[in-house]
């Protein structure tokens, strides 16, 4: 096991294309990003978690546990205040891990891999549901215009994973192959913590090692869209303010899908739905 001090912020929010319930992020690329496949590690609050997806050219597997190894992890709260402990074994006891201090909450840990077949598909997403049906987070793809599109909701029951390097308060998703015209590039907007608000990184661009792009966002950044250019890349990076229900929600969300038609409509207008679902945490029937 491994302790790590963190920020409470990383057991009680979400961190990929972060926000709090009721809100939708979504980042915009140019559709001539080569990127077929995308990865991203989550926490969530049960171990039967499962990847639902739907349109053509779309798959998706949730694996158990992340490619470094972490199985849980688990959130305790001591005298100097929370810190996390990460397991190697799934089913390691939360009390005897935190030994003397609290337990805040357990989380498993999970490797989702998005796959795209770029000659077929258009518009598709991906969804994370636990055994009960209810949709934990909601992932929406469309490359069906002149822009490589992911909007994402997630409901405050799911934790995408924490990094490595122990980044407070932010994400990441990593794209592969990776893109000679991508790199390094920061987008800039308001950054608020603790009541304190000030100008810092909403996201940050740049390679991960030799095999994939990466894009990580911060979770306490305000609404707003931020764009920025990551190597010669444009990247504008979109947090709506909270929705005030599910319905107002979707109906605003399948504006997005203005412009297509047919089965591809019908497919986007599906991802959006799912999203919103996510981000509101309620069952998704329409799978």
């Amino acid at each position: 096991m491994k302790r790590t001090l963190f920020s409470f912020v990383l057991m009680s929010a979400v961190l990929v294309l972060a926000g709090c319930n009721g809100t939708v992020s979504s980042v915009s690329i140019p559709v001539a990003a080569p990127w077929n496949e995308m990865r991203t590690g989550i926490l969530g609050p049960t171990d039967d978690l499962v990847a639902v997806s739907t349109g053509a050219g779309l798959e998706s597997t949730l694996f158990p546990a992340t490619l470094s190894g972490l199985q849980a992890a688990v959130a305790c709260q001591g005298s100097g205040g929370p810190y996390l402990v990460t397991c190697s074994d799934r089913t390691c006891n939360a009390q005897a891990v935190c030994g003397t201090d609290t337990v805040i909450e357990k989380r498993y840990s999970y490797e989702l891999v998005a796959h795209l077949d770029r000659g077929v598909f258009t518009t598709g997403s991906v969804q994370i549901q636990d055994g009960t049906g209810a949709t934990l987070m909601g992932l929406a793809v469309n490359a069906a215009g002149g822009s490589f599109d992911v909007a994402a909701g997630f409901s405050e029951g799911l934790m995408p994973g924490v990094q490595s390097e122990q980044i407070e308060e932010m994400g990441s998703i990593f794209l592969l192959p990776q893109w000679a015209d991508y790199g390094p590039g920061e987008l800039t907007g308001q950054i608020c913590s603790g009541g304190v608000c000030s100008t810092g990184v909403v996201a940050e661009c740049g390679k991960e090692g030799p095999f994939a792009d990466r894009l990580r966002y911060a979770t306490v950044a305000q609404p707003g869209t931020y764009s920025g250019i990551c190597g010669t890349v444009p990247v504008t990076l979109t947090i709506n303010s909270a929705y005030s229900s599910v319905g107002a929600c979707i109906n605003a969300r399948k504006a997005t899908c203005n412009g297509l038609t047919g089965q591809s409509r019908k497919t986007c207008n599906h991802a959006q739905i799912g999203v919103c679902h996510a981000t509101f945490n309620v069952p998704s029937a329409h799978n």
